[in-house]
């Protein structure tokens, strides 16, 4: 349906008067000039609205758009900031878990090189080598082990207070980490020492008892103890380590046999001299496997165990002399 006819073409007489009637004018106009004039003005009115509409609209549309951007960067930026505190725990866990290796690896190494001394008297202090147990200065002055905790409340959130602590436990890593580097870098200089002082002593070190000679069951100490068959008190010379007859005794040491036979109270028994005043006995044998003059290395065969001569029962008697002395074996075994 038209909203507006469009008028005829005829010449049509507009008149217009005065107020009273004095003057009179007419005006003729063409059918078709009145309907460019009516179009005219809609299509001016038509490109107003659209102009005022758009001029609404596209500003509206450009702020929209600059909205969407802005969001649209802060949730990258959200995820970004979520990806670095989780890559940050994961290290600070990681750095943990290396830490505590590391710690209990140089602790292995350092006790080994402790009981090494032993054998080598390197823990003259005029040769400056001890080696002690790795320990970190606290901020208090006191010694405490090398240790490392992360408390996950700690290390996560995103507010100051958190970024906070974690500054200060990456900084207590940090100094914790530099003072197992200088732990490190000691205990290698002082191995160092240990191997060259070694290679020296290699002699020495092969001719010392540091091997169990068997398997069994500790059933009497080095010292003073109660005698089982006459129950008084007696200095007992070494070490009792009960077996089944017939378990295999072995040198745990080079040396040399020098008596091999069943005497005294020891039974079956075996002599070693290992040299540099050391020497070494095995008691209570069911059969000995070596002879007088026999050079034996370590790990070698001596012979069985069994429970001749003054004995209660199937054991082993192991004793270590130096320059005739007893020495507690325990302070020689180092398997």
């Amino acid at each position: 349906m038209k909203l507006l006819r469009r008028l005829p073409d005829k010449t049509f007489t507009v008149i217009v008067m005065s107020d009273g009637g004095a003057q009179v004018k007419k005006l003729r106009v063409q059918g078709r000039h009145v309907n460019w004039a009516v179009g005219g003005a809609i299509g001016v009115f038509g490109v107003l609205a659209i102009a005022l509409l758009v001029s609404v609209l596209i500003p509206r549309q450009t702020d929209i758009t600059s909205l969407e951007s802005k969001l649209v960067a802060e949730v990258k930026k959200a995820q970004e900031l979520h990806d670095k505190l989780a890559d940050a725990n994961s290290d600070v866990v990681q750095l943990q878990s290396k830490v505590k290796s590391v710690n209990a690896s140089l602790g292995k190494v350092t006790e080994y090189a402790n009981r090494l001394k032993r054998f080598t008297h390197l823990s003259d202090p005029d040769r400056n080598l001890a080696l002690g147990p790795l320990v970190a200065r606290g901020e208090d002055g006191d010694d405490g082990a090398l240790a490392l905790s992360v408390d996950h409340n700690e290390v996560e959130g995103t507010d100051a207070a958190a970024q906070e602590r974690r500054k200060m436990r990456a900084g207590i890593i940090s100094r914790q980490v530099d003072v197992m580097e200088k732990e490190a870098v000691l205990t290698q200089k002082k191995l160092v020492i240990l191997e060259r002082h070694f290679k020296d002593r290699q002699v020495v070190l092969q001719s010392t008892p540091s091997i169990w000679p068997t398997r069994g069951v500790h059933a009497s100490g080095f010292g003073m103890r109660r005698d089982p068959i006459i129950g008084v008190y007696s200095f007992h010379k070494g070490i009792d380590i009960m077996a089944d007859t017939g378990s295999p005794v072995i040198a745990p040491a080079d040396g040399s046999v020098i008596f091999s036979a069943n005497k005294g109270g020891y039974g079956l028994h075996i002599l070693i001299d290992h040299g540099a005043g050391v020497k070494t006995r095995y008691g209570h044998l069911s059969k000995s496997e070596v002879e007088v003059g026999q050079k034996v290395k370590r790990g070698d065969r001596l012979g069985l165990v069994g429970s001749t001569g003054r004995s209660t029962g199937p054991h082993l008697h192991y004793e270590v002399l130096t320059n005739n002395v007893p020495q507690n074996p325990y302070r020689y075994i180092l398997d």
